[in-house]
């Protein structure tokens, strides 16, 4: 079961590589590492945590919450 699980990358000080900086491009080699703990393949780790976190972020939107709406309209979000 996949539950909520998201992957993010906004942690600058647990890399996934010691001693260098944590940074978007490296959320493939999460999903590698997450794979290989749960013992499947990153494509299947990405689509599941991306559909988790679309859910999210449109359960947010869906809110209303003034700040997300900023947030939202400030890159140009459309509700799906």
């Amino acid at each position: 079961a996949w539950g909520d699980m998201v992957l993010e990358t906004d942690a600058p000080f647990m890399p996934p590589t010691p001693n260098q900086p944590n940074q978007p491009c490296n959320t493939r080699r999460i999903a590698a590492i997450v794979a290989a703990l749960r013992q499947s393949d990153w494509q299947t780790v990405a689509q599941h945590t991306t559909r988790n976190a679309l859910a999210a972020v449109g359960k947010a939107y869906a809110d209303g919450t003034a700040q997300f709406r900023a947030i939202a309209k400030s890159i140009n979000l459309q509700a799906q």
